[in-house]
């Protein structure tokens, strides 16, 4: 037993995601146990409120910077890292200003368009482009501490970050427990995150890490991972749109109370995906770059992460699937029972977003951002065909949910085979090559 263990403390790989594992736990554990006190302050109306405001956010954070941030890990060269994360700021900086100028232009459509209530449309109008900017630049913060696997500096920001978020949530919601109020504090916790980073890196890392910030526009670099915004942000917006045109749906449809439900629901689901697999993904990013740079196998990589994914998830779903409304109305309140209903099909969708975390983290090296942009498109069109027919055959929305999760299935397994399949094709290359 002891040489196992000590095999597996002088792996880095493990080590890594080791590390950012407990960072992420530790401030996931802080939400969860915040959880049950938020869900008791704040009523599901301002939950889906602010689930409304993250789906409407999440949709424009591809385009902000067009992916560029996404590509700062793949340069071998410091300073085009660099030149990448500039070029990140200045998109983002001019495209945050051009839709705030096109939102106060057309405010009265775009809260239209959304079926907004006018006070909170307002608001939210005013607010996104702000949320678009410091959300930008947290990408840009944490794909620079990946690349230098500052994995430890990460986690301890992590978990400080969480416990000032949710502190303030529940203190702010003692007094003023509105959708607005939640609004403020998620842009709040963004921008605390970033600061921490940044100061973290700043001060705590060794020089050779800091990164120098500017408005630079390098054309060069834009050029050179042009497959970014071509492939890859259109391909972010399909996805996000995918992963949130249900609360958007359903605020349209059945209002801000069944938007709240789901909102709850599917950031609860989202725990393990966080914990877990954005941890397997940030961690195995770099190593499947760096494998790939140096012409070395990766399709094991990516085979062992997919499995070990696929087996520690399956003992949460089984619980989720026969137990979830009881689980949800324990921990949140009776409020929240139909949540946990909820909870019993969006798991299954869950538990196949959380098994290709190792699939996703190989396609930008393995340049797919093509296949991606496809499966995307195929995956938003079967997701909302799969709502409209729950809402046309039964008229509710738990049905309407139930077959968005189970039609939403398909791509993802499809996304699986593929990259494997591609993964062993260019070791299979690689192998020929050597022969050679």
């Amino acid at each position: 037993m002891l040489p196992f263990i000590h095999s597996i403390k002088q792996n880095k790989l493990i080590r890594n995601i080791t590390i950012i594992i407990g960072g992420t736990a530790g401030a996931q554990l802080i939400t969860l146990f915040a959880s049950p006190i938020i869900t008791r302050l704040y009523s599901p109306e301002a939950i889906g409120i602010l689930g409304s405001f993250i789906a409407l956010l999440s949709i424009f954070l591809p385009l902000a910077a067009l992916s560029y941030p996404m590509a700062i890990v793949l340069p071998q060269k410091n300073k085009d890292a660099t030149k990448l994360a500039n070029l990140s700021l200045v998109i983002v900086t001019l495209f945050s200003l051009f839709i705030l100028f096109l939102f106060l232009m057309f405010k009265d459509e775009v809260i239209s368009l959304f079926h907004l209530e006018i006070n909170n449309g307002l608001f939210i109008v005013v607010s996104l482009p702000c949320a678009v900017f410091i959300s930008t630049i947290l990408t840009i913060f944490s794909q620079w501490v990946i690349r230098y696997k500052l994995f430890a500096l990460s986690a301890k920001v992590m978990i400080l970050q969480s416990l000032i978020a949710n502190s303030l949530k529940v203190l702010f919601g003692v007094f003023l427990p509105l959708g607005k109020t939640l609004i403020l504090l998620s842009m709040l916790a963004a921008l605390i995150h970033s600061l921490l980073l940044f100061f973290q890196i700043r001060f705590k890392a060794k020089k050779r890490y800091w990164l120098r910030m500017s408005w630079r526009y390098d054309k060069k670099m834009a050029s050179e991972y042009k497959d970014f915004p071509s492939y890859r942000s259109p391909q972010g917006v399909l996805a996000n749109i995918n992963q949130n045109v249900p609360v958007i749906l359903l605020l349209s449809l059945f209002g801000p109370v069944p938007a709240g439900l789901y909102t709850l629901c599917k950031s609860t689901l989202l725990i393990p995906v966080t914990l877990i697999a954005k941890s397997v993904n940030d961690v195995l990013f770099p190593q499947i770059n760096e494998a790939y740079i140096n012409a070395k196998a990766i399709s094991p990589l990516i085979i062992k992460a997919t499995l070990g994914l696929a087996i520690l998830a399956l003992p949460p779903l089984i619980l989720f699937v026969f137990i979830g409304p009881e689980i949800f109305s324990f921990v949140f309140g009776s409020n929240w029972f139909e949540a946990g209903i909820l909870s019993q099909w969006l798991a299954l969708r869950f538990y196949f977003g959380f098994i290709n975390r190792g699939c996703v983290a190989a396609i930008p090296v393995l340049r797919l951002e093509r296949f991606l942009l496809t499966n995307s498109i195929m995956s938003l069109l079967l997701s909302v065909s799969g709502f409209y027919l729950g809402v046309y055959w039964f008229d509710n929305y738990i049905y309407a949910i139930a077959m968005h999760s189970l039609v939403s299935i398909i791509p993802q397994l499809l996304l699986i085979t593929y990259v494997i399949t591609s993964a062993k094709k260019h070791d299979k290359s690689l192998m020929c090559n050597d022969r050679a």
